[in-house]
């Protein structure tokens, strides 16, 4: 139905929502497509709309998506039947984000700086860090969950360090939380 062309976000907002199955499948069946995310699917210039990989593989964010809505499952419900499938799953992502950055960092040395392939490439590979990071941590999660501590902890460190070398945390404003978005008062009584 409406699902097969909807963006990114209809499956954050089903994760966010407790629809997490639904969030779950959602991701699945565009992990299986190798869907190309909105900021690229409708680019006014055809020439910056293809990855440095192929369309028909997964973008590893989906597959991060996708095992974020598992975990989220089971934290929520306690299951804890399927913690080896979200660590595979996640184990999948770290993965296909490793090749993907390859892929793009090659694909970005190529192309014309300032150009708005160059653009594309360049969110991409900060993007497939993210994702590479992130998946890094969840996976690191599963294996604590399920007993695995040393690996666990060697997982969590190394995506410390991946968080560390992607620099976002230094480029991110912090929240100025001193003015209150409801009323626009002050957050704080003198």
């Amino acid at each position: 139905g409406h699902e097969i062309d909807a963006p990114l976000r209809y499956g954050v907002e089903l994760m966010v929502t407790g629809h997490f199955t639904q969030a779950e499948r959602f991701f699945q069946n565009r992990i299986k497509r190798g869907s190309v995310p909105t900021v690229q699917r409708y680019a006014q210039d055809k020439s910056i709309s293809s990855y440095a990989w192929k369309e028909s593989k997964a973008h590893p964010r989906e597959m991060l998506l996708c095992g974020e809505a598992l975990v989220l499952r089971l934290w929520l419900t306690a299951e804890s039947s399927e913690t080896k499938r979200a660590a595979d799953l996640f184990s999948a992502a770290v993965d296909r984000a490793e090749s993907a950055l390859r892929d793009s960092e090659s694909a970005l040395q190529k192309a014309v700086p300032g150009s708005a392939r160059w653009s594309v490439l360049r969110f991409d590979v900060e993007d497939c860090k993210l994702v590479l990071a992130e998946a890094t941590f969840f996976k690191a999660a599963m294996q604590l969950v399920s007993g695995q501590s040393v690996r666990g902890l060697y997982q969590l460190r190394r995506a410390w360090n991946l968080f560390e070398e992607s620099g976002y945390h230094k480029r991110v404003k912090p929240l100025d939380l001193s003015t209150s978005l409801v009323n626009g008062s002050s957050a704080t009584k003198d």
